[in-house]
């Protein structure tokens, strides 16, 4: 799984948070990546240890990201709820989207930077490991 979504299954989500989530989705899928939406089971941390990003707003997933360690990217809803983002703000990679979810499209260009960098510094690492 390259990338773990924090959103809620398709029952639960609004008709327009289903559709800028299937925006953001969309651009993987595109780009050749496939996602998962975060589980709400036990297997969340699993996933997380294993993905190479994690997508989502201020949430438990966000906080079990930053906790294990998962690159994250993070966006504002400004819905008036308390924001912890900055303490999240010390765990790396991490980076944040400002209003993001009026703008998927920028998440997804945030997303798919933030994949391609961790490949090259991928590829960096195994060009450099000594033989």
């Amino acid at each position: 799984i390259d990338v773990i979504i924090g959103m809620r299954d398709r029952e639960t989500a609004s008709h327009r948070n289903y559709q800028r989530w299937a925006e953001i989705t969309g651009a993987l899928v595109a780009a050749g990546y496939y996602w998962q939406a975060a589980p709400t089971d036990g297997y969340c941390a699993a996933l997380l240890q294993q993905c190479r990003l994690f997508i989502g707003t201020d949430s438990g997933a966000s906080h079990l990201a930053a906790l294990i360690g998962c690159p994250m990217l993070v966006f504002r809803c400004y819905d008036g709820t308390q924001n912890r983002l900055p303490e999240m703000q010390f765990f790396q990679p991490f980076r944040v989207v400002e209003d993001g979810w009026s703008h998927p499209s920028k998440v997804a260009e945030a997303a798919l930077e933030m994949l391609k960098e961790r490949s090259e510094n991928a590829d960096r690492q195994v060009l450099d490991h000594p033989r």
